[in-house]
């Protein structure tokens, strides 16, 4: 987006340090066939490194935000996915009704396929 000039738009951030904070750890590991939450053993050894003393709740919050992460990233994939900050999930009634359409039509041919 930003090397087509358009500025994403992002929301209000009021704990922007505990984002900064995952996105050192790495907001996700990789496992197998996908990807994991960052672990208790990520979070104490970047604490080691950076001389950060996470607070318990902190440290749940940061393991929620990957969690998190990792779901949206998931969800993403859907190129009709609307953007996570949104209060509601915005519809295109287009590609409904598109979708609409094609399953009636496979209803249809399936019947002249049996009959």
């Amino acid at each position: 987006m930003r090397a087509a000039g358009i500025e994403p738009e992002v929301p209000a951030n009021p704990a922007s340090y505990l984002t900064d904070w995952l996105f050192e750890i790495g907001p996700s590991i990789p496992m197998g066939m996908g990807m994991a939450p960052i672990g208790w053993r990520d979070m104490e050894a970047w604490q080691a490194i950076s001389g950060v003393a996470l607070l318990p709740i902190e440290g749940r919050i940061l393991r929620r935000l990957s969690q998190d992460f990792i779901a949206m990233g998931e969800e993403a994939r859907d190129p009709e996915c609307p953007a996570p900050w949104t209060a509601a999930p915005a519809v295109n009634r287009e590609a409904v009704a598109r979708k609409v359409g094609n399953a009636f039509k496979a209803l249809v041919m399936a019947g002249k396929r049996a009959g």
